[in-house]
Parts: structure tokens; sequence; C-alpha cells
């Protein structure tokens, strides 16, 4: 549902004025089954949780699919953790094809040796880092494995 209605009684209870009982669906919860149990509307400048399906009367219906989602696949989940991120690899003069991991190491050992970086040398070692961390395994965030 896109758009529902909200009953008179629960209107009254909400302090939704009568102009404003008509609310946009914001979220709703999916069990297993695929089920939908609550939902959270606006009507108005007010938001309600968790509201029932049975106190909500639809106006507009916009159905769409939840997918099942295996939780163990690790494939999924260091795509969704790195999402987009072959695409920047591609542009950048650091991606892949490139510069291999060794190479990028050393140019970032040869800066950070450097007592006094200059912005651009710093911009680059971000840049060094963050190719080098595209490449790792498991979280991209924390320390740089060279």
């Amino acid at each position: 549902m896109k758009e529902v209605k909200l009953s008179s009684a629960l209107m009254e209870r909400y302090s939704i004025k009568q102009g404003h009982g008509i609310g946009k669906v914001l979220w709703h919860s999916l069990n297993e089954g695929g089920d939908i149990g609550v939902y959270d509307v606006k009507f108005g400048n007010t938001v309600v949780r968790n509201l029932l399906s049975e106190d909500l009367e639809p106006v507009i219906v916009q159905e769409h699919k939840h997918f099942k989602r295996d939780e163990d696949d690790e494939d999924r989940k260091l795509k969704e953790e790195w999402e987009g991120d072959t695409k920047i690899k591609k542009l950048d003069k650091y991606g892949k094809d490139e510069m291999t991991k060794a190479e990028l190491c050393k140019k970032r050992d040869a800066l950070k040796a450097k007592e006094k970086r200059t912005a651009a040398e710093g911009k680059e070692l971000r840049r060094i880092n963050f190719a080098i961390r595209s490449r790792q395994k498991g979280k991209k965030f924390g320390k740089v494995n060279c």
C-alpha cells in the first residue's frame, strides 16, 4: 500500500485532524512468510508507528516484491559492503589493471617515509590506501594490509 486511510477512532486517539486522515506509508515489517505485520504511516506532520493492517484501509495500492536473501552468502555480503567499488577501480589510476598490490604498497611506504608531505601527496596517500583497502577481503575500513 502506498496511501492508507486511518479509522475515525484512531484518528481521534492520535490527534489527527479530519483533513489528514489519509496518510503515506513510510515503512512496513515483513516476516519470513511474506506477511506484513505493522506499518509506519505519516498523516500530515504526524508519524504513527506500528499500526496494524487491520487498522488501515487502503486508498492507493502499489505492490512490490521482496526477494529472499541468503544470509550466509559471502559473495553477496562482500558485494554489499563495497557496492560500486569496481566502477571506481576502473576510473582510478590505482585500479587493479594499472598497479599490483606490491607496487601500491611500495609507493605508499615511500610517501609515509616522508617527514613532511604536501597536500597533494597526502591526497595521493589516501587514494593509495583506498585502492589497497578495496582489494582486501572482508571489511574495507581500518588498517591497510601491506
